[in-house]
């Protein structure tokens, strides 16, 4: 928590506006809290919303500088937290990226990936999705309702998963014969 300065106009109409930002965990960004904090003005009860984005700046007004015979400034908070290491959050969606191996795209398959799970304690959980068979490089699977939480009571985002068809640059033998077997048919 840090404070980013103060602003104000020249002819005061309240007390100062003061302007922080909070460094909260990806499954407070989730969830929401409420939380004490320590500003220039004094010790501040502060609620954060469940959903709430990267960057957002929430305005708490009454809450900055009081001044004599004025009301007191307003208190801006600019939220700051990371995107989990597996995905990265994208306005209200997520966005994943995951490699396949070419058998996978060719055949078919169910894959498992980790998307926002409002019914995990730490805000991530897995889900599976189906790699149907012919999946060509560069697809892009939509999952939808496993993004960030809507904020006040919208819909959940949703997650969109690049699929990267990986070729493997090395087969031993009996993998190179049953390529060249199915090149020949």
């Amino acid at each position: 928590f840090g404070s980013r300065g103060f602003g104000g106009a020249r002819t005061p109409k309240k007390g100062k506006n003061l302007h922080y930002e909070l460094h909260i965990d990806f499954k407070e960004a989730v969830f929401g809290l409420e939380k004490e904090v320590n500003i220039d003005s004094g010790k501040v009860k502060i609620k954060i919303p469940g959903g709430v984005r990267n960057g957002s700046e929430i305005k708490f007004a009454g809450k900055g500088m009081p001044a004599k015979d004025l009301p007191n400034g307003d208190l801006f908070i600019t939220i700051r937290y990371r995107s989990p290491r597996e995905f990265e959050i994208v306005r209200s969606d997520i966005v994943i990226t995951k490699e396949i191996d070419f058998a996978t795209a060719t055949l078919g398959d169910a894959i498992e990936i980790s998307v926002v799970d409002l019914e995990n304690p730490s805000g991530i959980g897995k889900t599976k999705i189906k790699i149907p068979a012919g999946t060509q490089p560069r697809t892009n699977v939509l999952v939808k309702g496993k993004g960030m939480p809507g904020i006040q009571g919208g819909p959940q985002g949703n997650a969109l998963v690049q699929l990267r068809v990986v070729i493997p640059k090395r087969l031993n033998r009996k993998q190179k014969k049953l390529l060249e077997e199915y090149k020949k048919l």
